[in-house]
């Protein structure tokens, strides 16, 4: 009894303590900055220790469970010593040598509350003055002036740090890419002239030797090991003896090792050197696991502007026929626009069926070999057919597609680049249209060919902060179209816009196909959790000879989805003058238009690593023509959406909401807000 008398006074002493101390805080309630004009008042909170206490409602949150929300943030007035080192620092970072700092704060001794306040003289900034590099006495005399040509900077710009890192940074690149393995970067010398405001530097780099290949040496382990030659996997690797050590194509060369799938694990990087200190081995060491694949998965993509779910499986032979070939077969089956979907129509007849059912099933068989021609070429041949079932149209693709993907450096401004060609046909039936005694079957015979090429210099694949995405596709192709109509005159004249004499009949056109892609990111604050984003896109095809309406369905432009407009839902926004198919009309936007024009302005903001949410604003739409595009027949549509940012990609749930909607004419004020909202689901960002 006298020790549980202990202890339970012992707990009620420590939780007397611990309120009064709860009781004596203050909670951080605001951080202000005066007097500073460069830089926001949230780049600033970041570099300080001190912090703001969240919202009550992340509080409440946090007081359920301590991993939920976020926990009060309390004045601690031993910080601000560290804010003013941090701050001082920051700005020296950025030019302002001369800025000055002080404080005060105020309590609220009834709500026991504090405001903080930083003072700042920021002073004028100091530009770039004279730049020297240092240590480069051994290096050709080229090479010190393409070293000198890597410096980014303006005299007329104002000192940053940052900046003068990512120089350097690119310096160093520049130097593994021309056999110096070892190069490294010393330090900075900044000498201050307070007279003209200038920062002279002082860059010192240690380029050490510059190393030739002298030849690749190969370790391999695992199961497989028995079935990849090392004769193979040097010719991957595809680095000569007496080439310089290139950082660039050593990457390359990983990824393109990488791309056969062979390894479970590889490490390639240069070995230890002879003793001149001139040449240089390859050393290479991988893990070979088995030759044959197979395995079931659940589909989830965003083909098609919607959020689809199917099963699928696959099958991957390694090695095929040697050379590093890789050959796949593929199956999956599923549903379209899952979020939109009437489940009760999988069980119905397709003549019961509403508007919402889409259905797709796939099988294709496709072969890869990652080095043809004795040249970095990634080649493909591939084999599909491909089925789509929306309410009482099925459309069915037959079709082969050869591709090559160059390989190309990474610093050059065009660093991806594919050519293909594609032959395919493309059958589309109609069973009795609305409910009339008509079928309709429309068919393609197309061969295209075309080139993909664009820049990526974004700084990660899942959430860029900074950089952009520049592609372009320009196609060229032919189709052969053939229409049978089967059906009464009476029916035949409502749904027909050709004459008697062509029906049953094939023409041929000749088109091309233009579209551009382009991103751009930059970071709001520094600490790169809050990013803006935009996108635009725009879309072109367009009949040589003939109507457009003997263009591919497929190959028409769409718009609306979860990467597309988010306010409509996918395939939607399709233009208004519907055009026939080879003179036929189909109801149920089963063909898109000639001509798009999309874009997007979204702002992403990380709460945690793995936790975010985003607010955008889309545009877009769909017309038959460049003469029929008007302003204010662009859809625009405002959101929200919550992200959770996995190891395997981003997924994202969207609130879309038609701020304008062009059909109508009707902005989002003149409707009720929840009959404008289209929710989507998708996997990875929408640009």
């Amino acid at each position: 009894m006298k020790k549980v008398s202990t202890i339970l006074f012992v707990f009620f002493l420590c939780v007397k303590i611990i309120w009064a101390q709860n009781q004596n805080s203050y909670e951080l309630t605001s951080i202000k900055f005066e007097g500073g004009n460069e830089f926001s008042a949230s780049d600033l909170k970041h570099v300080i220790l001190s912090k703001e206490t969240p919202f009550w409602g992340w509080k409440f949150l946090n007081s359920i469970y301590h991993k939920l929300g976020s926990a009060p943030e309390y004045f601690d007035s031993s910080n601000i010593k560290s804010d003013l080192f941090s701050l001082k620092s920051f700005y020296n970072a950025n030019g302002f040598f001369e800025a000055q700092f002080s404080y005060h704060y105020e309590a609220d001794t009834t709500n026991k509350e504090v405001t903080l306040n930083y003072l700042i003289k920021e002073g004028e900034p100091f530009r770039y003055g004279v730049i020297n590099f240092r240590g480069l006495k051994r290096v050709p005399d080229l090479i010190s002036k393409q070293v000198s040509g890597k410096l980014e900077v303006d005299t007329t710009d104002r000192f940053s740090q940052d900046k003068i890192e990512n120089n350097v940074t690119s310096i160093l690149t520049f130097f593994y890419m021309n056999g110096y393995m070892n190069a490294a970067y010393d330090s900075t010398v900044i000498i201050i002239d307070t007279v003209k405001n200038r920062t002279n530097l002082d860059l010192y780099f240690s380029p050490g030797y510059r190393f030739k290949i002298s030849g690749i040496n190969v370790v391999k382990n695992g199961e497989g090991k028995d079935y990849v030659s090392d004769t193979l996997i040097k010719e991957l690797i595809a680095i000569s003896p007496e080439e310089y050590y290139d950082i660039d194509k050593i990457k390359n060369s990983q990824n393109r090792l990488s791309r056969t799938g062979l390894f479970s694990s590889l490490k390639l990087q240069g070995g230890k050197s002879d003793s001149s200190h001139v040449y240089v081995p390859l050393d290479f060491e991988g893990t070979i696991g088995t030759m044959n694949e197979l395995s079931p998965e659940i589909v989830m993509d965003n083909e098609q502007n919607s959020f689809n779910l199917g099963i699928g499986g696959t099958y991957v032979r390694k090695n095929f026929l040697g050379d590093a070939r890789k050959l796949t077969l593929n199956t999956k089956i599923g549903l379209t626009d899952i979020l939109h979907l009437n489940f009760a129509n999988i069980t119905r007849a397709p003549s019961n069926r509403d508007s919402t059912y889409q259905g797709y099933y796939e099988l294709s068989t496709k072969l890869e070999q990652p080095y043809i021609f004795n040249r970095p070429i990634n080649g493909s041949l591939e084999f599909y057919i491909k089925t789509r079932t929306q309410l009482r149209t099925n459309i069915i693709a037959y079709g082969s597609k050869v591709g090559f993907d160059f390989e190309m450096p990474y610093h050059t401004f065009v660093n991806q680049l594919k050519i293909y060609y594609n032959i395919e046909l493309y059958d589309l039936l109609t069973d009795k249209i609305q409910n009339a005694d008509f079928n309709f079957k429309f068919n393609s015979v197309s061969s295209i060919i075309g080139t993909e090429f664009g820049s990526a210099k974004t700084n990660n694949l899942f959430f860029p902060t900074k950089g952009y995405n520049l592609s372009f596709i320009i196609e060229g192709g032919i189709a052969n179209s053939m229409n049978n109509v089967i059906g009464s005159d009476s029916v035949i004249a409502l749904y027909v816009q050709i004459p008697a004499s062509k029906l049953n009949t094939n023409e041929v056109a000749y088109f091309y196909r233009l579209q551009e892609n382009f991103s751009l990111f930059f970071p709001i604050t520094n600490d790169n959790s809050s990013v803006f984003g935009t996108k635009f896109k725009t879309g072109y095809i367009q009949a040589l000879n003939g109507n457009q309406e003997l263009i591919p369905p497929n190959k028409t432009f769409l718009a609306g989805g979860s990467n597309s407009v988010r306010g409509w839902r996918a395939r939607q926004l399709v233009p208004t003058d519907t055009v026939s198919y080879y003179g036929i009309i189909i109801p149920g936007n089963v063909r898109g238009g000639t001509f798009l024009v999309e874009g997007s302005f979204e702002y992403r903001k990380k709460i945690t690593e793995t936790i975010g949410y985003a607010l955008f604003s889309d545009y877009g739409n769909t017309w038959n023509g460049l003469d029929q595009f008007r302003f204010n027949s662009l859809a625009v549509a405002i959101g929200v959406g919550a992200r959770y940012y996995s190891s395997i990609a981003p997924f994202r749930l969207d609130f879309g909401f038609k701020l304008y909607d062009p059909a109508s004419n009707k902005w989002i004020f003149k409707s009720p807000p929840f009959k404008t909202i289209e929710i989507s689901f998708g996997i990875g960002e929408a640009f």
